[in-house]
């Protein structure tokens, strides 16, 4: 296994949408109110907003969380030496349940030990919270998709159409018929949603210069991701069903990590402010079958920021 390729891939997530130029800043959100709870990464640990901000684990190596629909449950990555597992636990409290076991058990630092290493990533609940999709090495040069049960059972990659392309950052439909990903199988990143059904891939965004940061709308009817402009980076949207063209909300040239609340009335992404990135909001709605975004408001302000590959996850 070529772990260069890994370590590349790795590097170019963690990098997206720091060397777009700056854009406007937007208005910092005085008191912010928001429905249910988000989940997102900062200094190494899972943080859970409800009402404000409230460290939710200390590891200090923990990443990419995603909660259940009912937030009752969330699945996040816990990163270590050359490798990392997924993990689960209520978030009303309680020890975490390892549901990969990557670590190797060969001598650290040896070729067995680099040979033996796996890499677990952007693991995503399917929405009935029976089933946990994620982004695994196993068995091959780069992360494709997996899927295994709640308890970690069943864990198995799928044969696909066309083959299993390496991917990033996926997410369930609401209707869990299908999962959207940022795809790297063309060589750029592009936004491909694959048939559970049919095992299908079909590309549903690929502009010139790349986009990524999937998540589907409560209705199922859009994808709302980021994507790139020359130096660029904001939010779009477009229709699942290619009815219309895809539609620009944002204008910050540093945004990433878009998704829906789940009354689909708002979108919370990621932005970069005084060079750390952090959460903001945008209310939407919807105008002539067109979506339309009021402006920004910027709900964190946390001294370390928030990881930007790790996302966003927003239940009720």
């Amino acid at each position: 296994m070529r772990r260069g390729v890994i370590a590349a891939l790795l590097v170019v997530l963690a990098g997206i949408a720091v060397l777009v130029a700056p854009g406007v800043r937007p208005a910092p959100l005085a008191a912010p109110t928001l429905n249910g709870r988000i989940a997102y990464a900062s200094g190494g640990n899972i943080w859970i907003w409800r009402n404000g901000a409230h460290q939710f684990t200390n590891s200090g190596h923990d990443g990419s969380p995603d909660l259940t629909p009912d937030g009752q449950r969330l699945t996040y990555v816990r990163y270590d030496d050359s490798f990392s597992d997924v993990l689960v636990q209520a978030t009303a409290g309680g020890d975490p349940q390892f549901l990969t076991n990557n670590r190797p058990v060969a001598e650290t630092g040896s070729l067995e030990y680099v040979q033996q290493a796996l890499w677990a990533l952007n693991p995503a609940w399917a929405p009935d919270g029976s089933r946990i999709a994620w982004a695994s090495d196993r068995g091959t040069d780069a992360p494709v998709l997996w899927i295994m049960t709640a308890t970690g059972d069943n864990q198995h990659s799928l044969q696909t159409s066309p083959p299993n392309p390496p991917v990033e950052r996926l997410h369930w439909s609401p209707d869990g018929s299908a999962i959207v990903a940022t795809s790297l199988g063309s060589g750029k990143d592009e936004i491909w949603s694959l048939d559970l059904d049919s095992g299908v891939w079909k590309e549903v965004a690929a502009p010139t210069d790349g986009a990524y940061d999937p998540a589907w709308s409560p209705d199922g009817t859009r994808v709302v991701y980021a994507a790139r402009t020359g130096r660029q980076t904001d939010i779009w949207v477009v229709p699942v069903d290619g009815s219309a063209p895809p539609a620009q909300l944002t204008q910050l040239g540093r945004a990433r990590a878009p998704v829906f609340s789940p009354d689909g009335k708002q979108i919370a992404f990621l932005a970069e402010k005084d060079d750390r990135f952090q959460m903001f909001v945008i209310d939407v709605r919807e105008e002539n079958g067109t979506l339309r975004a009021g402006s920004p408001q910027q709900v964190t302000s946390q001294d370390a920021g928030l990881d930007a590959p790790s996302g966003l996850s927003w239940s009720r």
